[in-house]
């Protein structure tokens, strides 16, 4: 559900940044307030409910790295649709932090694979 949730919430918000002469990468939030409103009207209920359902599966498996992929990209969808530069800044941290998580967690599944590889008898 979270990844449904980011796909459908994503080309809006960039076609949003487009038409605001947004680059991609230029720090947000969105930078007109009826543009904003009216993309947060659309999309926050479904990155939200995005959000909440990775957080499920985040609890049924704490290493679901996709899992926390996806929250990534879902909290800076949310990040885009925040009234202040400091709702913004904290959506960015949100998402940078599930970022850290993923390639922390691909990080000791490498180091469990090369040891349990190195441990093989065969």
């Amino acid at each position: 559900m979270g990844v449904i949730a980011w796909t459908k919430a994503f080309q809006p918000r960039m076609d949003a940044r487009a038409r605001l002469g947004m680059k991609p990468d230029d720090q947000g939030p969105l930078n007109d307030d009826n543009v904003r409103a009216e993309l947060a009207a659309a999309n926050r209920a479904l990155v939200e409910e995005g959000i909440k359902n990775l957080d499920t599966a985040i609890k049924l498996d704490p290493e679901y790295d996709d899992a926390m992929a996806y929250e990534n990209l879902l909290y800076r969808e949310k990040a885009d649709l925040e009234d202040s530069p400091e709702a913004y800044r904290a959506d960015i941290e949100a998402a940078d932090t599930f970022f850290a998580k993923v390639v922390e967690i691909r990080k000791l599944r490498a180091e469990r694979n090369a040891r349990s590889t190195t441990q093989d008898p065969n």
